[in-house]
């Protein structure tokens, strides 16, 4: 619970950095201790859903990467299917179990050089990524027969990774926490 009030915080302070007590409720008093009005609450259970993926995340994370790190592995595929999305892509997010190392398919039909077929996979992690989650992307992208792959983490890569992945610019992407806030800012300015 600690855990989650702190969360809480954080988020309530980067959304709403001029406001030093929380945020406002429309009649401008503040909310309650740690509540997000931007946020939707959902009890289930001993468990509370947030409808993450809003723009008043996105515009969080494009201030800080860090909260990516919050995310759960399921709204963190959500959060790059919907960036995804917002950069032209037709978005198909896999089920989430069983989904033979795809998380995303994505495709851009209209492009000015053609269409093309974009793999993601996604990587909710603390841990440094390395090498071999790069190879199976390698041959998740040749087995599929993609245009383009991608790995994203909430972290790092190791150097080894990033090696691996620069012998194959044409083909693989690699997105740390840092690139993929780079990512979302692009995507929301074209919304």
């Amino acid at each position: 619970m600690r855990h989650w009030v702190t969360a809480k915080r954080f988020l309530a302070s980067v959304l709403y950095p001029d406001q030093s007590e929380g945020p406002k409720s429309e009649g401008g008093s503040a909310t309650q201790e740690g509540t997000v009005p931007a946020l939707v609450e959902r009890p289930l259970g001993g468990v509370v859903v947030l409808d993450l993926i809003s723009p008043d995340l996105m515009a969080a994370i494009r201030q800080d990467a860090r909260i990516l790190g919050t995310l759960g592995w399921r709204e963190f595929e959500r959060l790059l299917a919907e960036t995804l999305a917002r950069l032209g892509y037709e978005v198909e997010l896999q089920r989430g179990t069983k989904d033979g190392g795809i998380d995303i398919f994505a495709v851009k039909r209209y492009d000015p050089f053609g269409p093309h077929r974009y793999l993601l996979q996604a990587k909710r992690s603390r841990n440094t990524i390395g090498v071999n989650p790069v190879r199976e992307l390698l041959f998740l992208h040749q087995h599929h027969r993609m245009t383009r792959s991608c790995l994203a983490t909430t972290s790092m890569f190791t150097r080894g990774a990033w090696k691996l992945a620069g012998e194959y610019p044409w083909q693989l992407d690699l997105k740390d926490a840092e690139n993929l806030r780079e990512w979302i800012a692009l995507a929301t300015k074209q919304v």
